[in-house]
């Protein structure tokens, strides 16, 4: 009996000892998900504290704690309070009040504040203003970003890290911030504790890019495609279809704009019937090599482009006939850096291929090496700028130019919005075939700058430079919130590589817009060339003016431009041109165009006079989000000095755009 008693104990046993394995076993994992004891609130400076005195209330009061940690109260003085929890700090208070109060009772409420410093969460970096938040039992990563405004679009946020306290020192905690905030991915979530500092780099390429791919087609006729005198005109048809991109994008060290298209163009009728290609890209990027230190510049031109300005061309711009193809490019890394504190000094290096699509035409590649070092900020009245320059123009033809020169110019405040301008230098130019244009000597400049407000700039110099006499002057010129006007002289020394060079450097992205823009005019940016193109040197000197005005929903745009240039091999030109284009929606779905323009050019040489008129409708239909039929008429008229110059075209377009 006794046997069979031990034996039914001992299975009892081994049976209450499997049920408490498989309690501890089921509640092991609720002990460990137990939330720990949170924290206790430190006091820390800047806390916006209330003090309660028991039936004292003319000792009671609010009070912010000090930036040295104290406090003071009526009957305390300079009472240590940062670092103490707000128990503490009331039995301080009691001890203080004692010997004038028979056993005092103070409650201590924290109202407002961040606490103690060493339980602050900080967050820090390259792409965050500072900041400090309080700790609170439970905050989360997501919480103290939400409390930061958000991740900056320049943030690096799958970079970043917590910075935590242990017992060897800090430690580096990776996070995904990125993937919290921009994906939603809640398991890059993570609990954050008292003195923690999260740290947010921002990202080389890690911002805002907008990229769209799309496609057009075209179909244009033209009664007289060659631009054929009368009795010998040609009707042509011309079709041009191919992809196109855009490129918008800014981050915290690189800034990209982007317009590119290749079209493949098929002529029916006409001298240049058959196939060929169109390309087009107008693009300028500045990007931040090393963080305030170094830079890197790039813009880049492609285009076919009228070489030979007594030729014409279609009034669709849908032909490719007496156009070639010419490819402009200006690479320039430089570092900047401060010269004590005294000055702002850039080294600078740039170099600049011009490849013309054409035999009678050089290809050139420009290298130019530059310091400048300028007053930059130090100076308030009185502000100067040193130039140093040494470059060499390579050519396939004609022989390599060389260029130097040297220029101190300084600003001078007469009074605010006034400035007198000033300069003198010297320069040196060698390697032109023509004698004339090589020279070396002293050049100086006087002018004035009137900038009385932000909607009004006039600057004009007068001086010897380039071995001649010259003015340079410029207006900005704002009339209203909706009308702006622009206008520009210069003259200049330069062959037509050079000049394409200069064009580039006006290609700026509008700040507002994202749009890429000629800086000289605020239009889009149109490669194109105002003179013949050819490899000799000439001296030109041009007259811009460009007006805007919006009313309601009509946009007008007034355009002029005067010019002339001289010693070229082709001779002697001089042109204007005036152009008045209106532009206004018909519906959320239709857009309406019109423009008119005139131009007189006069080749001195020949003793050629033409006067050219031309008149462009234009229609757009929105199809859908993403699709846009368009349908244009233009009417072109030359009358020509030269009678197998003059021409009559009238030209049809229709096709469609398609962005992806």
């Amino acid at each position: 009996m006794h046997g069979i008693v031990a034996k039914h104990w001992r299975a009892f046993s081994l049976l209450l000892g499997l049920l408490a394995h498989l309690l501890i076993w089921m509640l092991g994992p609720l002990a460990q998900a137990a939330p720990a004891e949170p924290p206790t609130y430190l006091i820390g400076p800047g806390d916006a504290l209330e003090i309660t005195v028991w039936r004292q209330p003319e000792l009671s009061t609010a009070v912010t704690v000090r930036p040295d940690g104290r406090i003071s109260i009526p009957l305390v003085e300079d009472l240590p309070a940062a670092g103490k929890t707000p128990m503490e700090l009331a039995d301080a208070i009691e001890a203080r009040l004692s010997p004038y109060l028979q056993d005092p009772l103070v409650l201590v409420t924290v109202g407002s504040g961040l606490g103690d410093l060493g339980q602050q969460i900080r967050i820090v970096g390259d792409a965050v203003e500072p900041m400090a938040i309080a700790y609170r039992s439970g905050i989360t990563l997501l919480d103290a970003i939400i409390a930061a405004g958000g991740l900056s679009r320049q943030a690096d946020g799958n970079a970043a890290v917590i910075l935590r306290r242990s017992e060897d020192g800090r430690r580096e905690i990776p996070v995904r911030l990125a993937d919290l905030v921009r994906e939603g991915d809640s398991t890059a979530n993570t609990l954050l504790s008292p003195g923690d500092v999260i740290v947010i780099p921002k990202g080389f390429f890690t911002g805002e890019w907008h990229v769209t791919y799309g496609a057009s087609a075209s179909q244009t006729f033209s009664d007289n495609i060659d631009q054929g005198p009368s009795g010998d005109r040609e009707a042509g048809f011309v079709t041009r279809a191919g992809p196109n991109i855009s490129i918008r994008g800014e981050t915290a060290r690189v800034t990209v704009g982007l317009n590119g298209s290749l079209a493949g163009v098929q002529q029916i009728g006409g001298d240049d019937e058959g196939v060929s290609l169109d390309p087009r890209i107008n693009g300028t990027s500045k990007t931040e090599v090393l963080q305030d230190l170094m830079f890197f510049d790039l813009r880049a031109a492609i285009s076919r482009q009228l070489l030979d300005s007594r030729q014409s061309t279609s009034t669709s711009g849908a032909s490719i006939a007496n156009r070639d193809l010419v490819a402009t490019l200006t690479a320039s890394p430089y570092v900047v850096h401060r010269l004590g504190d005294v000055a702002n000094v850039e080294w600078r290096y740039s170099f600049s291929p011009v490849l013309v699509d054409a035999g009678n035409r050089s290809d050139v590649f420009s290298h130019e090496g530059s310091l400048t070092v300028d007053s930059g900020s130090a100076f308030r009245s009185f502000s100067w700028t040193w130039t140093n320059r040494g470059g060499e123009e390579v050519r396939s033809q004609n022989g390599d130019i060389t260029t130097a020169s040297t220029d101190f110019g300084a600003r001078y405040t007469l009074w605010q919005g006034f400035s007198l301008l000033g300069g003198i230098g010297y320069e040196y130019r060698d390697g032109d075939g023509s004698n004339d244009n090589n020279f070396d000597g002293m050049t100086w400049r006087v002018g004035f700058d009137w900038f009385p407000h932000p909607d009004l700039d006039l600057q004009a110099t007068y001086g010897r430079r380039q071995d001649d006499e010259s003015i340079d002057a410029s207006l900005y010129y704002r009339l209203g919130p909706k009308t702006t006007l622009r206008a520009s002289y210069a003259e200049a020394l330069q062959t037509s590589q050079q000049r394409a060079i200069a064009n580039l450097g006006r290609l700026v992205i509008d700040p507002i817009t994202g749009e890429l823009v000629d800086e000289a005019t605020g239009q889009p940016f149109r490669e194109d060339e105002l003179f013949t193109f050819e490899d000799a040197t000439t001296r030109t000197r041009t007259f811009r003016l460009n007006a805007e005005h919006r009313s309601g929903r009509n946009t007008f745009r007034l355009s002029g431009l005067a010019g002339t240039s001289e010693g070229g091999s082709a001779g002697d030109e001089e042109f204007y041109r005036v152009n008045l284009a209106w532009g206004r929606p018909l519906s959320s779905t239709v857009d309406l165009t019109a423009s008119g323009g005139y131009q007189r050019s006069d080749f001195q040489d020949e003793d050629r006079t033409d006067d050219t008129f031309n008149a462009n409708l234009g229609l757009t239909y929105q199809l859908s989000s993403n699709a846009r039929a368009f349908a244009s008429y233009g009417f072109q008229v030359r009358d020509s000095s030269a009678s197998d110059e003059s021409f009559v075209e009238n030209a049809v377009t229709v096709g469609v755009t398609i962005s992806f």
